[in-house]
């Protein structure tokens, strides 16, 4: 058998810098990088299904990772706080009707797993066709409200979770 030479997407890119492919370039070339920071918390027993919505990410961005936490006001301390259950849920966007319909893409920006312990959780995007089939290929066409919708149990009164979104400018939207 012969040796094989394979191209990763960036590489290609840089390659063949063609217009309309700065989206994907934009995760290489030294890039800019921004953050989007919030928390959110629960005010009264939240039950399965409930929604912490967070701060908006522009149109035009590129989702790169996230990072989320639990939290809770009665007892800040530093580094997040467990929560009582095993809440879990997704991170990713509603259903937009209007002009600029969209269908929901609940894990659009990743899954979450059980905030049973304050240790940061670091999701990727996972797209799965429902609006975007990769995020290397396309920035976000409208601006989001990342929106964590959580399963598997209910969360107490005051706990919540804090969420910073990595993500840099694409340049193109679709």
């Amino acid at each position: 058998m012969a040796t094989a030479t394979y191209a990763g997407t960036n590489y290609a890119l840089k390659v063949t810098q063609k217009v309309g492919t700065w989206p994907v370039a934009a995760h290489c070339n030294s890039a800019r990088v921004y953050c989007m920071s919030d928390e959110c918390y629960a005010d009264g027993i939240g039950t399965v299904g409930s929604h912490f919505y967070f701060n908006k990410i522009p149109a035009g961005s590129v989702p790169l990772i996230s990072v989320i936490w639990p939290i809770d006001s009665d007892d800040v301390s530093v580094g997040g706080d467990a929560m009582a259950a095993a809440v879990t849920g997704q991170l990713g966007i509603l259903a937009v009707t209007g002009a600029n319909a969209l269908a929901a893409d609940p894990d659009l920006f990743g899954d979450v797993a059980a905030l049973t312990t304050a240790t940061p959780q670091v999701i990727e995007p996972c797209p799965d066709g429902i609006i975007y089939t990769t995020t290397l290929d396309f920035a976000l066409t409208t601006e989001k409200t990342p929106v964590m919708l959580t399963a598997a149990q209910s969360t107490a009164d005051t706990e919540g979770v804090a969420l910073k979104m990595l993500y840099t400018m694409g340049g193109r939207t679709f």
